[in-house]
């Protein structure tokens, strides 16, 4: 099953084999809305049955047995309560599949009969025990109960009971993701968690939050203790706003990455991160480079290119030229020259003594420069611009 976006709200059942839609339908979406809040499901053991749920929207339908259609059973949620809210942000279905909960904006969660039919809403959900409630955006069943996890970092562990009136209980206190250990200078906040899911043996908690973190969590779901309840990075910290720049170095398994808070050095051998420097407040990193020997990386940050050293674990600069605009770095293969395209022109610097030739400014572009990269023996280079040109230069 898929489940298409703005525009062209609708449900696609797919034979995944035969790259063949079997069935589709449409449904109606007032927008603006958040396409993220918008989920869909097949019943895990009855697969005819499927779900969707989010702003305002609650689908149960069940596909034909011909798979050429679907029939609509329920096209709200009929809680017959106006307390509860419309705005649904999540659902599962239960580990034996005989119930469907829902989630919504203010931390409601609603039981469901296998059906679609409203049955309950859980007296300890979050909108009910917390003053001003709290959003869950994602979900996952496990052997006992229900884990739930959104605003705030908040992890909300349940356990299923035979109460009929209870139905799920809190297992223990909420656990709070923001605890987390990350390596200086890195300085992230815990943030809203997207998206959970647990391994087979249901100890470990993955998660993905609002700032781009994978992260994971250990957890003792059977009453026994665990050594520590701090998230670590599963390969690192990843960048949390937008790369603006990136290179791999030519004589060691290392990339760099830069971005408008850090420029960050990877292993991409070992797939984990290395070590990272912060920009300086109000300036953004635009464009990086790696030296082919990996011991140094240039980097356009704010009106300056800054020279740094790569330690053995920390970015250390070490010398300063005022450059603005700069889109573009690349070290030429030999690693004494590189080329900062500026604008629409590409000039030549000697990175040794950060000199740039008055003959060595090439210039010929209409359009923003794109690209630049280096002949194997360094005798010139090509650059590439947003008109679609490319420029070919002897040294």
């Amino acid at each position: 099953m898929t489940l298409s976006g703005e525009g062209d709200w609708c449900a696609i059942l797919w034979k995944w084999d035969a790259l063949k839609i079997l069935a589709k339908v449409d449904f109606s979406v007032v927008d603006p809305v958040d396409p993220l809040s918008f989920k869909i499901s097949l019943h895990p053991v009855m697969g005819l049955a499927c779900v969707v749920t989010g702003t305002n929207t609650y689908q149960f339908m069940k596909v034909e047995e011909n798979f050429r259609s679907f029939n609509v059973l329920h096209n709200e949620l009929q809680t017959g309560r106006s307390d509860i809210s419309t705005d649904y942000t999540c659902h599962c279905w239960a580990k034996d599949a005989t119930q469907l909960v829902v989630a919504t904006a203010v931390g409601d969660i609603l039981v469901c009969n296998m059906n679609g039919e409203f049955v309950i809403q859980v007296p300890d959900s979050p909108s009910l025990r917390m003053q001003d409630g709290i959003r869950i955006d994602t979900m996952v069943p496990y052997l006992r109960g229900l884990i739930l996890a959104g605003e705030k970092g908040l992890i909300f562990p349940f356990e299923a009971t035979s109460n009929e009136s209870q139905v799920y209980r809190p297992q223990q206190p909420a656990i709070c993701s923001g605890d987390r250990e990350s390596p200086k200078p890195i300085e992230i906040k815990e943030d809203s968690i997207a998206q959970i899911v647990m391994n087979a043996t249901e100890d470990v908690l993955f998660y993905i939050d609002r700032a781009n973190q994978l992260l994971k969590l250990n957890l003792a779901l059977d009453g026994t203790d665990v050594e520590s309840t701090m998230s670590e990075y599963v390969h690192g910290p990843f960048h949390h706003e937008e790369i603006t720049g990136m290179d791999i170095c030519l004589r060691k398994q290392l990339i760099v990455t830069c971005s408008a808070s850090y420029i960050c050095i990877w292993n991409w051998a070992e797939k984990k991160f290395e070590m990272a420097a912060k920009n300086p407040i109000g300036e953004e990193a635009t464009a990086v480079a790696f030296h082919p020997s990996g011991f140094h990386v240039l980097a356009a940050v704010g009106d300056k290119l800054m020279f740094m050293n790569v330690l053995s674990n920390s970015i250390s600069l070490y010398h300063e030229v005022v450059h603005k605009n700069v889109r573009e770095i690349r070290f030429s293969n030999g690693g004494h020259l590189f080329a900062v395209g500026v604008g629409s022109s590409t000039l030549i610097y000697n990175f040794y003594t950060s000199s740039n030739p008055p003959n060595l400014k090439c210039i010929g572009h209409s359009g923003q420069l794109k690209n630049i990269d280096w002949f194997e023996d360094d005798s010139g280079f090509a650059d590439g611009c947003a008109s679609g040109k490319v420029f070919f230069y002897d040294l």
